[in-house]
């Protein structure tokens, strides 16, 4: 009975010894496992510290004040990164707060997609015009301006004589022309006369004052705009000692849609005849003896440009080509 009842304390006494390490050991966290038997119980987290007690009289504490946004007025700038600090060697990097954004400009928006162009409407085909077969030579009567170049040997030599000329197409085979032209220079070639009596010297004369002539051809050639139509053609002066001038006609005319004609002929000859006074002015011969002398022939050249209008041409006709499909 004895041995019971100091068993019994014993126990008892154990009780009360555990009864307040395990008021002292914390729970542990709900889901986690258990410590096993006879480990050693786990340290506890370390708290916070305490605020300290405001000192009476000093200044409380104030947060720092958080860097402008960009593009406000006044606002300095964010500072830069600090220098870096010296480290270790074999020791982590310091670590620095990321900065505040620069205020750069925003990067421009990318443009808003063109609209699609509505589809050009449909043009209607241009027209275009067409001229009945043997339209130049139905041109006709036609009256032109010319300029031309004129040169006689040992009679005349004129580089720009203007000129009137009008004609026409006969049954559009035979082209027929009359013209009349002033010269605009008096360079006579009497005094290159040869054979002549010594002592001798052309007599003096007038001047040219217009040239006329003419020319007949046959239209060999012919399209709704071109005529070529080659033949003879004849010329003389208003001074009949310069002889007369007869020589191949080729005639290159054009003529559009409205009856304007442009175009050039050449007339490559020779001028025959004429005659020439000559007059004794030194001792050798009786002073003022008159006395005539032939002319002899020489090569003549006519080239000439004309512009001018064709009566009675026919109208063009309107032609509206298919659209391509």
């Amino acid at each position: 009975m004895g041995l019971q009842c100091l068993s019994l304390g014993i126990l008892l006494s154990g009780m009360l010894v555990a009864l307040p390490v395990a008021a002292q050991e914390p729970a542990p966290p709900p889901g986690s496992a258990p410590s096993p038997p006879g480990a050693a119980p786990a340290a506890p987290a370390p708290s916070a510290p305490a605020p300290s007690a405001p000192v009476p009289g000093a200044p409380a504490p104030t947060a720092p004040a958080p860097y402008p946004p960009p593009g406000t007025p006044g606002a300095a700038p964010p500072p830069p990164y600090p220098p870096p600090a010296e480290t270790t060697p074999g020791a982590a990097p310091p670590q620095y707060p990321y900065p505040y954004p620069y205020p750069y400009p925003p990067p421009p928006s990318a443009p808003p997609p063109a609209a699609e162009a509505p589809p050009k409407p449909e043009q209607p085909p241009k027209p275009r015009y067409e001229l009945p077969e043997g339209a130049a030579v139905q041109s006709s009567p036609f009256f032109d301006a010319t300029v031309s170049l004129v040169a006689l040997e040992d009679r005349i030599t004129d580089p720009i004589v203007f000129g009137l000329a009008l004609g026409g197409y006969i049954a559009k085979a035979v082209r027929i022309v009359g013209r009349l032209e002033m010269p605009t220079t008096s360079d006579r070639s009497d005094e290159y006369i040869e054979d002549r009596p010594p002592g001798f010297e052309p007599r003096s004369k007038d001047d040219v004052t217009f040239i006329y002539g003419g020319a007949l051809g046959v239209v060999v050639a012919h399209t709704p705009k071109l005529v070529f139509a080659p033949g003879v053609s004849f010329l003389r002066t208003d001074i009949g000692e310069f002889g007369n001038m007869v020589g191949v006609s080729l005639p290159f005319e054009w003529t559009n849609r409205h009856g304007m004609r442009f175009g050039f002929e050449l007339d490559v000859g020779r001028v025959l005849g004429g005659s020439v006074e000559l007059e004794c002015v030194t001792s050798q011969c009786t002073p003022g003896q008159r006395t005539t002398l032939d002319r002899p022939d020489g090569r003549a050249v006519a080239l000439r440009f004309n512009m001018g209008f064709g009566f009675n041409h026919p109208p063009a006709r309107e032609v509206i080509d298919d659209p391509k499909p």
